[in-house]
């Protein structure tokens, strides 16, 4: 940029907003706070009194975290635009599957951002916060999970400056995996439930607390099947 450009050197959503957001983003990459704020501590006693550049900040936090931020500058502090982020999950047999998909504001100039990205799950009793390492414009991804998230989005915490979504995505597959077993969601369930990944020649059997099937049927194509509930009827799949 024009260094001889007041309005540009003082522009408060380009100078200001983004350089703290880079600055705030830049402590969730090194997710070790002592050492993140010991960086910022040697940058300002190496520079008190002095003009430094970016390429300066950058090469203190190296100097004490040891990481190598080109990559990170060059998308972030030389690019332009931000990430967009698209999440897809599933959930089944205690395994959370994941498929990040990311485009850019500014392709032509950025096309990629390689900063981890924040995902929060939370559940019946408490959350989490998982780190995805993305490895381009698409990123599957999966890890043991005990119980399903009732509720999960990408980047929480705001820590990237970034436009993102979640969804649950039933017949979500991962590259490599297996073929997902099927699957009854909600669970348990009041007044509808929808079979999920069902294949030719399955077959559903619904019982009540006695033991008594009170619905059967045997799936002739594949897809999901969906079921209503008289009143006052609750389900438990198991």
């Amino acid at each position: 940029d024009d260094t001889t450009n007041i309005s540009r050197i003082f522009d408060g959503r380009l100078t200001y907003y983004k350089g703290a957001f880079i600055i705030h983003t830049l402590r969730w990459l090194v997710n070790n706070d002592p050492l993140f704020f010991a960086g910022l501590q040697h940058f300002l006693q190496k520079f008190a009194y002095r003009t430094a550049t970016g390429a300066d900040f950058r090469d203190a936090i190296e100097e004490i975290t040891g990481l190598d931020l080109n990559e990170f500058f060059e998308q972030w502090y030389y690019g332009e635009g931000h990430p967009i982020y698209q999440l897809e999950w599933y959930h089944s047999s205690g395994q959370f599957f994941g498929k990040l998909s990311q485009s850019t504001s500014k392709p032509v100039v950025t096309p990629y951002f390689s900063v981890p990205v924040p995902v929060f799950l939370k559940f019946i009793h408490g959350d989490t916060l998982v780190r995805v390492n993305p490895t381009g414009s698409t990123t599957f991804f999966t890890f043991p999970l005990h119980q399903m998230p009732t509720y999960v989005e990408v980047d929480k915490p705001n820590w990237i400056a970034a436009k993102d979504t979640a969804f649950f995505n039933p017949v979500l597959k991962v590259d490599g995996s297996e073929d997902f077993m099927p699957i009854a969601l909600p669970n348990p369930a009041l007044d509808f439930i929808i079979f999920h990944h069902l294949t030719p020649g399955c077959r559903l059997a619904i019982t009540n607390i006695s033991g008594q099937i009170i619905f059967e049927h045997t799936v002739k194509e594949s897809g999901s099947l969906s079921l209503i509930f008289r009143s006052g009827l609750k389900v438990f799949i198991s």
